[in-house]
Parts: structure tokens; sequence; C-alpha cells
């Protein structure tokens, strides 16, 4: 969901950032939200895998997490329309430079100013 946010941020229209299935209506990918099992999916890639519903289970995962040999994965559920704040940083998302959605070149317009503030940290 955060990569969908900050594809909006930005301007552009959602396009395949989250997992749904399709709207019968219209066809385009807005319909109910694909239901993953993420820790059977972590465990079918090798991973011990830990559920944790609650902030005392998210203390217990990460501890045994800490002590286990390979890759842990905590899966905690999360509600897909909750959101962080806003940061004041600048995140070099690049948009479309071409496009027949006016929204999309008003954004791409928006980042090239944007990069000219863009600060090279690395030479």
């Amino acid at each position: 969901q955060c990569i969908a946010r900050l594809q909006r941020a930005v301007g552009v229209s959602d396009f395949g950032n989250e997992l749904r299935y399709r709207d019968p209506r219209t066809q385009g990918l807005t319909g109910d939200y694909i239901a993953v099992d993420f820790k059977k999916h972590a465990e079918a890639m090798g991973a011990k895998a830990i559920v944790a519903t609650s902030a005392q289970e998210l203390t217990q995962a990460l501890a045994a997490a800490r002590e286990a040999d390979g890759v842990s994965v905590i899966v905690v559920a999360v509600d897909p329309d909750k959101h962080m704040p806003a940061m004041s940083n600048w995140w070099d998302v690049p948009v479309a430079e071409v496009s027949q959605e006016e929204s999309t070149r008003r954004a791409r317009e928006a980042y090239e100013k944007a990069t000219e503030r863009q600060k090279t940290i690395f030479a």
C-alpha cells in the first residue's frame, strides 16, 4: 500500500500496485482485495513464519526471529486503507515521459521541476 500511496502522491493514476480482483462492472482492477495467506506463502519459500496479532505477540515474534536460523517472516495484518502521515522528504519516483492523460503530463512536469532541486550525494 505504501507504493500505491506514493504513486498517487506524485500524481500518477493507480495501476498494478494493489492485489485486487477485477470489478465485474468496469473490468478494472478495483474489486475486492485478494486474500493472501502470507504465513503459508513465506513458509512455501522456506522461511519461518510467525503471525502476530497483538503488541505482545509482535514482541515475542521479534525475539523468536532473532533466535531463529535462516529467514524469518513476521506477518501482521493491517488495514490497507490506513496510512502513515505524509513526510516532508521527496522520493525520486519517475513519472512517464509520454502519456495521453493530462494529469500524468502535469505530474511529469512537477517531477522534472523537483529533480532540479535534487542533490547528488555520490559522485
